[in-house]
């Protein structure tokens, strides 16, 4: 065997064996609640996934969202007496992502996601394909909290951008096995 064969070899072992030390499954997900006037959404986004090695995650989430809203009902006899009435919409949205982590201290570990939503209700419709930036920090060896703070990319067959307060979205994950996600 040659020089460079055994050094081919050596490497992919390494690799390897130093992927397999840092390798992590993970579950998490957020749940919230908004209401605003005659609106409520109530919304859970279970997730899953694995960290290859400190630098690259794949994972997958599911947004279930329920929102309720008011219709008012004209009554046909007079113009000015209606009735309100609760109407509900059920969503369903299957959310994969890579993710990139290019800054990590021991705790902190700040990322970028390339996401997608596809509407799960409507023949998988994409309802977005962009980058959300984040940040994670590491409670415990068990415990991450994970914030994204933002979007760009195309939502709806329309660019968006946005950051800031009014889109943060917060997280926590149980990590299995290692220390390292």
């Amino acid at each position: 065997m040659n020089k460079r064969a055994l050094y081919l070899i050596i490497t992919i072992v390494f690799c390897f064996t130093k992927q397999e030390t840092f390798a992590q499954w993970y579950v998490g997900g957020s749940l919230g609640y908004q209401e605003e006037s005659s609106q409520s959404l109530l919304h859970f986004s279970p997730e899953a996934g694995y960290s290859f090695n400190p630098h690259w995650t794949v994972g997958l989430g599911i947004s279930l969202e329920n929102w309720i809203y008011q219709v008012k009902i004209i009554d046909p006899n007079d113009a000015n007496h209606y009735t309100a009435e609760d109407k509900s919409v059920f969503r369903c949205n299957l959310n994969p992502y890579v993710r990139y982590t290019f800054f990590r201290t021991d705790r902190l570990s700040l990322f970028a996601d390339a996401a997608a939503s596809f509407d799960a209700n409507h023949d998988f419709h994409v309802n977005y394909l962009g980058l959300r930036p984040g940040m994670s920090y590491q409670l415990t060896d068990h415990f991450t909290a994970v914030a994204h703070l933002g979007f760009i990319g195309s939502e709806n067959q329309n660019f968006k951008a946005e950051a800031g307060l009014d889109n943060l979205e917060f997280s926590l994950y149980y990590l299995f096995g290692k220390k390292g996600q």
